[in-house]
């Protein structure tokens, strides 16, 4: 879908609802690398050389980084004394962004869409998601905290997310979710409210508008 294509069709929205087409956008491992980063952030802390990075932090089998025979920590304390230890020492003002995220958003902004940061990340961090937002140019100006109970959240028309009881609670509820495919989604059922991407670009407009045409 071309830019003007991708404007009339927010404007046919626009005219039947009477707004503007709400995208719920999930930040981490949807937008930002965090499993790359993190691999970074470990590799650097353990020091564990970069060519033996991949093996000691694989792609996860289980969205719990404790969990499976892929795991990378022993336990949940396990996680949550590296990772916390990650989020206070400025771990978000770092994480990359996957490509071609910042300007398949901007063509969304640019557009007429209304775009909107939801993520599971307490709001202490705020401060930095804030700064990483700015300095990736990102058209991400409001943050709503959710947890997981984004299918609480009402006026969102379609979420995009990677983690299974997030998108396994839209679904429940009768949303509309875009799934970031990663290593611990893809046994996930397919659904005809969900559509899977494997990046960003074209292929996240097209599953984008695909479940706005309704």
């Amino acid at each position: 879908m071309n830019s003007h294509d991708l404007v009339s069709f927010c404007e046919r929205f626009t005219e039947q609802h009477g707004r503007a087409p709400r995208i719920g956008v999930d930040l981490d491992a949807t937008t930002a690398d965090t499993i790359g980063g993190l691999r970074t952030w470990m590799g650097d802390k353990l020091a564990v050389p970069t060519s033996e990075r991949a093996a000691r932090f694989p792609d996860l089998d289980q969205y719990a980084m404790w969990i499976g025979d892929r795991a990378w920590f022993t336990d949940m304390s396990d996680f949550m004394g590296h990772f916390s230890h990650a989020e206070r020492n400025g771990f978000y003002l770092n994480v990359p962004v996957f490509a071609g995220a910042a300007s398949t958003l901007r063509d969304l902004e640019g557009a007429g869409f209304e775009l909107v940061a939801v993520t599971a990340r307490s709001d202490e961090f705020n401060a930095d998601t804030l700064q990483w937002i700015a300095s990736n140019n990102l058209p991400l100006s409001t943050i709503v905290h959710s947890g997981f109970d984004k299918h609480a959240l009402e006026g969102i028309d379609v979420f995009i997310d990677d983690a299974p009881p997030v998108i396994t609670g839209l679904l429940k509820a009768g949303r509309r979710v875009v799934v970031f495919d990663q290593s611990y989604n893809r046994a996930l059922p397919v659904h005809e409210h969900a559509g899977r991407v494997h990046g960003w670009g074209a292929p996240m407009i097209e599953a984008i508008t695909l479940l706005l045409d309704f």
